[in-house]
């Protein structure tokens, strides 16, 4: 089977920043709540290993550049769970849920996820 070069690098750019694009049928209030981790280091590697591919700098911004945004948790879930655009989705099988929840503290530490406001 002969594949043509644009379908050859789409596969190659997928596969290169996050995989199959897997998604979650999962309704957007099943994203609500606090991140419910602290392993900043733990979120770094993950971060390392499926996202910096393709959100850093170094690695030529192919996506957003993440550190600011400050998404809410629940909105950070559902980009990472279910993707959109370019960026797939990274089902359960790819980040566990403590994975994510990792991941999220991560980003939380450069404010690509909002910290809670807190009144006295």
């Amino acid at each position: 089977m002969k594949t043509s070069r644009p379908f050859a690098f789409a596969l190659v750019f997928a596969a290169a920043c996050g995989g199959g694009g897997s998604t979650v049928d999962l309704p957007t209030s099943s994203y609500e709540g606090p991140v419910a981790s602290s392993d900043v280091a733990g979120g770094e590697s993950i971060w390392a290993a499926n996202c910096a591919g393709c959100h850093s700098e170094q690695a030529g911004a192919y996506g957003p550049r993440v550190h600011d945004l400050a998404l809410t948790p629940a909105r950070m879930r559902e980009q990472i769970r279910e993707g959109s655009g370019r960026m797939p989705g990274f089902g359960a099988g790819e980040i566990s849920g403590d994975q994510l929840e990792n991941l999220l503290a991560f980003l939380q530490s450069v404010n690509g996820v909002a910290t809670p406001v807190t009144t006295p």
